[in-house]
């Protein structure tokens, strides 16, 4: 996996 915040993460679960 990359390297990624909570905050990133949640912003690429709203894409998904």
């Amino acid at each position: 996996m990359l390297t990624h915040t909570s905050a990133e993460v949640e912003r690429e679960r709203t894409v998904f």
